[in-house]
């Protein structure tokens, strides 16, 4: 098991001046949720103008930063969309290598869009347009599903939910609604008292 760093207020600070990051409210209820939740599953339903995904590069960071060795994984239901936080996530790290003495990130890999860091962890973003690419991913300590409504629902329940079955510690899965589909169930299984392991909200 890796070593846990700092109590959550305190890693919250490591990733907020990383990325120059000030969450509001609605963010902030986000982070506390997962952080300091005892739950796997996080569905978290929220507007278009949230910021839904800057609060999830933080979140990454965070795991990435706080908990060496482990491997966080983004999906979204575009390349575009991978493409634009795999970049942002990497700019969030490199403007932290030249404000500070500490090198946070060992190397980055454009054409994979892995960031891998100093103490062995690693970021991985990918696409969910074609998912049955992404059979084989073994060892996911993270991840995030971000628009999950709009994500095919095969890509959870056939591909990653089973490569987090053993190693997964906690799982994202955030959208704009869209309609009662795969993602309003896993919403309701939040709210299931029977259903320990979910929660969910709107955010």
């Amino acid at each position: 098991m890796a070593k846990r760093g700092p109590k959550p207020k305190q890693e919250e600070e490591i990733v907020t001046e990383t990325i120059g990051y000030r969450p509001h409210k609605g963010q902030t209820k986000i982070h506390n949720s997962i952080n300091n939740g005892k739950e796997k599953y996080y569905t978290i339903c929220t507007g278009r103008q949230f910021g839904k995904t800057l609060c999830m590069i933080n979140q990454m960071l965070y795991w990435a930063l706080n908990d060496a060795g482990t491997n966080t994984i983004y999906v979204a239901p575009t390349y575009l969309l991978a493409r634009d936080v795999f970049d942002r996530l990497r700019t969030a790290v490199n403007s932290t290598e030249e404000n500070t003495s500490n090198k946070l990130i060992k190397r980055t890999n454009s054409t994979n869009l892995v960031l891998e860091m100093i103490n062995g962890s690693t970021i991985k973003c990918f696409s969910g347009e074609r998912y049955e690419n992404l059979r084989g991913l073994t060892r996911i300590h993270y991840a995030v599903l971000d628009e999950m409504a709009y994500n095919d629902p095969n890509l959870w329940d056939k591909i990653l939910k089973p490569a987090t079955n053993i190693s997964g510690k906690k799982i994202c899965f955030i959208s704009t609604p869209f309609g009662k589909n795969h993602f309003y169930k896993l919403f309701m299984w939040g709210q299931d008292p029977d259903k320990p392991l979910y929660t969910s909200f709107y955010a």
